[in-house]
């Protein structure tokens, strides 16, 4: 009985490290002409993140008909404050979710163009 719970325990530890390896990076820019990339959107195994300059926020990933969201600054009541919701085509629009219209929408404050990394 040990052994198979060692076994157990074991198979699910590699699949975790397996998990972890898949690493998912995109460095987006301003929409200026040559400039650096600011701005990280990180997705590797169960933690994401988005990194801004010398900050790393915590996000929660999701996928959505194609789309990817990051999102992040939770209240501690289930909503996220930010957001960053990215296209197949490269372009993220960031969003200030507390800047909603009448019909609880929200319109993006900017844009970055993004490429894929890792």
């Amino acid at each position: 009985m040990r052994i198979k719970g060692l076994v157990i325990f074991l198979s699910c530890l590699a699949t975790g490290y397996a998990v972890a390896d898949e690493k998912q990076i995109w460095e987006c820019r301003t929409g200026n002409p040559g400039a650096q990339p600011i701005l990280h959107l990180v997705e590797w195994g169960s933690r994401s993140y988005v990194k801004f300059a010398h900050l790393r926020f915590t996000a929660k990933h999701q996928l959505d008909e194609g789309n990817q969201g990051w999102y992040f600054n939770n209240d501690g009541s289930g909503y996220y404050r930010y957001g960053l919701l990215l296209e197949p085509g490269g372009k993220a629009w960031f969003h200030d979710f507390s800047l909603t219209d009448e019909s609880g929408l929200s319109a993006p404050l900017d844009y970055f163009l993004c490429r894929q990394t890792s």
